[in-house]
């Protein structure tokens, strides 16, 4: 727990978002306050919650604030800031369980003053068990770190990532016009780093609950077409899971499935299925070995599957915005 000079002269502010979030709050929080680190307060921001995610927050030496109305994480994370007392805000979402030396990792690295802003990343082991959630832990961790781990990121991510308090406001915060989980992270980041570096500290950790396939392919369809609008603002690509050349294995994983339907018709496109194939297999060759170092060959096959299936949505999100903007300016 932490102690009453810790409530008063914090050193952190951890800010939660949170709405109905009772299957990963006790986890979360646990988590936070078995920190090797003290010295912080927390804020948990609820969304109007319908469950009782709220009273089991109270259990807790948190900070709560209960919102009037639904208003997204991005409302909940600016009222969270708000109410913070430390210089240094930690934004962390209620499905990440932290790593017991990550708040300390996150003081310890803002003692350097040319730090305004840095993101943490997913643990490579997931939350929760079963293969999809696995394959997305790894991904995730695959593509922070693979080929090589960056100094810097193009992007803010919020549901590891922390900021000085007044860089934060300077900036206004997160945009309030996304209402969802979207890419207001992304948004915030690009803000970000017309001034400051987003830097990349990968001690900074945590177990994600990852979702369910049918939530992640949702989501991505929709994040993908949000961060494709963007990407015609900014004109450049990011690193991590936005990279130019992801976004070229996902164009090649939508078209496999589609060629496939057309060979069934002309026999002589069976060519360009085999040739698409291999190379979206090459292209993401050293995932699918780390896939098949850490979990077997099960679930390399699986890996695969998985990735060529999400890369259908993903394109399918880039294609739909690519529709709207035609359609805006044809009108």
């Amino acid at each position: 727990m932490i102690d009453e000079k810790a409530r008063k002269n914090p050193e952190l502010s951890v800010i939660i978002p949170v709405y109905n979030s009772r299957k990963t709050i006790n986890q979360c929080l646990n988590a936070v306050f078995s920190s090797d680190f003290k010295e912080f307060e927390v804020i948990m921001v609820d969304d109007c919650s319908t469950d009782d995610t709220l009273e089991m927050a109270k259990k807790y030496p948190c900070k709560v604030i209960k919102l009037k109305r639904n208003s997204g994480p991005s409302s909940a994370r600016n009222q969270g800031a708000t109410a913070a007392s430390a210089e240094i805000l930690f934004f962390i979402d209620s499905d990440v369980i932290l790593n017991s030396n990550a708040l300390r990792e996150v003081f310890n690295f803002y003692k350097d003053e040319k730090i305004h802003a840095a993101i943490g990343m997913y643990a490579k082991e997931s939350a929760n068990n079963g293969f999809f959630h696995e394959y997305m832990a790894l991904w995730k961790y695959y593509t922070w770190m693979y080929p090589q781990a960056p100094e810097y990121f193009s992007f803010f991510i919020a549901s590891c990532g922390s900021m000085r308090r007044k860089v934060f406001f300077e900036l206004n915060g997160f945009n309030t016009e996304y209402r969802g989980t979207d890419v207001e992270d992304y948004e915030l980041g690009y803000r970000l780093r017309e001034k400051y570096k987003i830097y990349f500290n990968p001690k900074i950790q945590g177990k994600h609950y990852h979702p369910d396939f049918m939530t992640c392919a949702r989501n991505y369809y929709k994040r993908a077409s949000l961060w494709f609008n963007l990407f015609m603002k900014q004109n450049s690509f990011d690193n991590g899971a936005a990279s130019a050349s992801r976004g070229v294995s996902s164009l090649i994983g939508f078209l496999i499935p589609v060629l496939i339907l057309f060979a069934i018709f002309f026999p002589l496109l069976w060519i360009a299925v085999v040739s698409l194939s291999v190379i979206f297999v090459i292209m993401n060759m050293k995932f699918y070995l780390l896939a098949f170092e850490e979990k077997g060959l099960w679930f390399m096959m699986f890996s695969i599957a998985a990735n060529l299936i999400l890369s259908i949505f993903i394109s399918a999100g880039v294609f739909k915005s690519i529709i709207s903007i035609s359609f805006l300016k044809w009108i």
